[in-house]
């Protein structure tokens, strides 16, 4: 591959994980998170707290590829859905209605 095309590459690889790192953490929110942490496990054991926080971390993890693969079809599927009910700023099926 020339230079070119490699640094090309590079950026836009880059880019792209940063992009979805900075998605993830707005996702994730650990900073409005902690507190809510804090709240929960205030008053228990260190390995109580180190144990909800392993749980909920793979919770969330669990959460996130369970969407990450079946999100687009449930999308679909919610899309169709909106469009039947003829809610505002779905697309309609027809162009007119009658009033």
């Amino acid at each position: 591959m020339p230079a070119a095309a490699s640094r090309t590459y590079n950026l836009a690889v880059s880019e792209f994980v940063f992009n979805a790192f900075v998605t993830l953490l707005v996702v994730v929110d650990p900073l409005g998170l902690a507190p809510i942490f804090v709240g929960l496990t205030r008053g228990r054991s260190a390995g109580y707290a180190r144990d909800a926080a392993i749980r909920g971390t793979m919770l969330g993890a669990a959460i996130l590829f369970l969407f990450a693969f079946v999100g687009q079809t449930l999308l679909g599927a919610l899309g169709s859905a909106f469009r039947r009910s003829g809610s505002p700023g779905a697309p309609s099926s027809s162009s007119s209605r009658s009033t």
